[in-house]
């Protein structure tokens, strides 16, 4: 299912486990309390949605867009966050044992 355009749709609710959404439009589409764990979701573009309780437990987030998205609640737990989350609201958001590579300290290589 890669490359789908779902702007603005509807899918509260879905159990997306595993799916493979790689490259997708979702912008200003209705996730909440919808499963995407373990979803491959590299380089998709979620601006403006609403993923409110929704689980992306495991998911590949690179390179995602979530600008102004609303995940309040969501669940990232064991997630790399390398994507856009600028103006997102992650409000009571669960990043437990997630990795935020840009607040980890570079090393310097010899």
């Amino acid at each position: 299912m890669r490359q789908m355009l779902f702007a603005q749709g509807n899918l509260s609710g879905s159990n997306l486990k595993g799916i493979d959404a790689a490259n997708s439009l979702f912008s200003e589409t209705d996730f909440r309390r919808a499963s995407l764990v373990k979803a491959n979701l590299y380089f998709a573009d979620f601006e403006r949605a609403n993923l409110d309780d929704v689980d992306l437990s495991g998911a590949n987030l690179r390179g995602a867009d979530f600008r102004n998205a609303s995940m309040k609640r969501a669940n990232f737990t064991g997630v790399v966050m390398e994507a856009n989350f600028r103006g997102a609201d992650l409000s009571g958001a669960n990043l437990f044992g997630s990795l935020i590579p840009s607040l980890c300290p570079q090393r310097n290589k010899p």
